[in-house]
């Protein structure tokens, strides 16, 4: 499958300068760069760990609890922004075995809010990163929260737009395609792209169920229509308070993800081209003789 992850165009877009004013919906590329960074000090005791798969809404619920005064949520554990951190930080190597503990540990001492490190995590990067023993150590304690999207159609053609037209973050500007449209003649590599995306919620599942986690479930539907109450369940269960003009500030500022270049993927009807592969190629009529005989 192609990575999930969004290409490096969007991880390498120039960051604002520092002492610049602070965004009320900062982008991705402002919530990874230095002015979100604090000189290094204590630990942060508490975690949060947003499992979730692409397309959720998982930087938005980083927006609402950054506002909120609780953590600097980022998707640490992706490659491309944990080497950017590391080159800033002076830090070697930051996903290996050697170079999680220290690089873990910088980012509680220096990407917290309020006693809180957030960090949002995609399954394969779990299975890449965190299968060890920082891993536990990460997810002991820790509060989880699984973000999902129910409607799984609106995901998948949400994500598929996104690599048709490498824009990922709401201010991104449609750049050169990741991922071709696709077409008729490559459907099993397609659906072998929504079978890595889908999965990544039975992963996590399958990890709750067999450490015994009892995760704060949350959908990006109710984050989107009820964010107050959202971070309020996440506050509550860290036991931390929550800075409610900050969150009412962001949450003016908040708006789903849309983009008119995205509305069309060059006329190709998934449902359509599916069809032959959900059901095989079955005459509706030869089913019928068959049942009858």
């Amino acid at each position: 499958m192609h990575d999930e992850h969004p290409p490096q165009s969007l991880s390498a877009q120039a960051s604002p300068p520092d002492g610049s004013g602070v965004s009320n919906r900062p982008k991705i590329s402002e919530l990874i760069s230095s002015r979100y960074d604090s000189p290094p000090g204590e630990p942060a005791r508490k975690t949060v760990i947003i499992c979730s798969a692409p397309r959720t809404g998982s930087y938005e619920l980083c927006r609402f609890l950054l506002a909120a005064g609780i953590g600097v949520g980022h998707e640490y554990l992706h490659v491309e922004f944990s080497r950017q951190l590391a080159e800033r930080w002076g830090l070697h190597h930051p996903l290996t075995d050697s170079g999680l503990g220290p690089y873990i540990d910088a980012l509680r001492r220096r990407r917290a809010r309020g006693g809180v490190f957030v960090t949002k995590l995609q399954y394969p990067d779990f299975q890449r990163r965190l299968r060890n023993r920082h891993g536990q150590a990460l997810f002991e304690g820790a509060v989880i929260v699984h973000l999902f999207r129910p409607d799984v159609s609106a995901q998948v053609a949400s994500w598929r737009r996104a690599w048709t037209t490498n824009v990922w973050d709401y201010a991104d500007k449609a750049g050169p395609q990741a991922l071709p449209p696709p077409t008729n003649g490559d459907l099993q590599r397609e659906a072998e792209r929504i079978r890595a995306l889908v999965g990544q919620d039975a992963g996590f599942r399958q990890v709750f169920a067999m450490l015994g986690i009892h995760p704060l479930f949350l959908t990006t539907d109710d984050l989107f229509e009820s964010p107050r109450r959202a971070i309020a369940r996440i506050a509550a269960a860290l036991d931390v308070p929550v800075d409610k003009a900050g969150l009412k500030t962001a949450m003016a500022a908040s708006a789903p993800y849309s983009h008119p270049e995205q509305e069309a993927l060059a006329g190709f009807d998934f449902s359509r081209a599916f069809k032959p592969l959900v059901f095989g190629r079955a005459d509706p009529q030869t089913t019928s003789s068959d049942e009858e005989q």
